[in-house]
């Protein structure tokens, strides 16, 4: 089966490493699709399937990954961070697990740190609906999108990663809708990955606890609904102390959250 490689990329990973590890693949890619967000890459690639679309400026993580999907082509395409390096038998893992089953909408596996420890290996939420990284997997899980294999068949019934979220929060969004939608999502019980992490640091600096902060309270609102939220808010609210203390005047969002539905809807 054929796989096309869609990276968004800021220029803060290790791109040329990225783009090495999938030409070892077992199973050669079908094409590469980089997507640059605001920036130039001059490094030649010896691969003739490979495509660069620039755009003007960072659109974010989902936009720029949207606009790389709209050109597959193939039954199915990875998502793969700048910053992660694939072991030469992810592909044929992934397939192998994706095509076992016609619902199963997307597969991830175990990522590594460099120091050879787990990072994630799938995504809990909390009784505050946080999202929390876990070393494990189980059925009902959510999974990271540092690098995985989606049907694009699923993904067109689910709709396209939520773009207003810019960064943060996409990959819970999107494997919630897949769960909603009766399909599953697995995890290969295997580090796969290397993860160098993080370049998203770099890329976002100090707006990183304002977009985890209002992606979690946009998740939460365009999953579980409004009803959903104001019963649970003074949980939703002390799941958010930490980021308040730290940034006291993200507290006038809330109304933002609750009376402007299309904000999140």
């Amino acid at each position: 089966m054929e796989i096309t490689y869609i990276i968004p990329t800021c220029g803060f990973g290790n791109l040329k490493n990225t783009i090495d590890s999938i030409l070892i693949q077992s199973i050669p890619p079908f094409e590469i699709i980089v997507l640059l967000n605001g920036i130039e890459f001059k490094e030649k690639i010896n691969f003739k399937n490979i495509r660069f679309l620039n755009l003007k400026k960072n659109y974010g993580f989902a936009k720029a990954c949207n606009l790389g999907i709209a050109h597959c082509k193939s039954k199915y395409f990875a998502l793969i961070n700048d910053d992660a390096v694939l072991k030469e038998n992810w592909a044929e893992k992934h397939l192998k697990e994706i095509e076992k089953e016609e619902k199963i909408a997307a597969v991830s596996s175990y990522i590594q740190r460099e120091n050879g420890s787990i990072q994630v290996g799938s995504i809990e939420l909390n009784d505050y609906k946080e999202a929390i990284e876990v070393p494990f997997f189980k059925e009902g899980n959510l999974i990271n999108f540092t690098a995985l294999l989606i049907s694009l068949s699923a993904y067109l019934k689910v709709g396209p990663l939520e773009e207003r979220f810019f960064s943060y929060y996409e990959d819970v969004d999107l494997s919630l809708r897949f769960l909603r939608s009766g399909f599953k999502l697995k995890v290969i019980e295997d580090p796969l990955v290397l993860h160098k992490e993080s370049s998203s640091k770099e890329i976002l600096k100090n707006k990183k606890n304002f977009y985890l902060f209002r992606n979690k309270n946009y998740k939460i609102l365009k999953n579980f609904w409004f009803k959903f939220y104001f019963k649970n808010f003074s949980k939703i609210f002390r799941g958010d102390l930490k980021i308040l203390k730290k940034n006291p005047l993200y507290i006038f969002y809330y109304p933002l959250f609750l009376f402007y539905p299309r904000l999140w809807k």
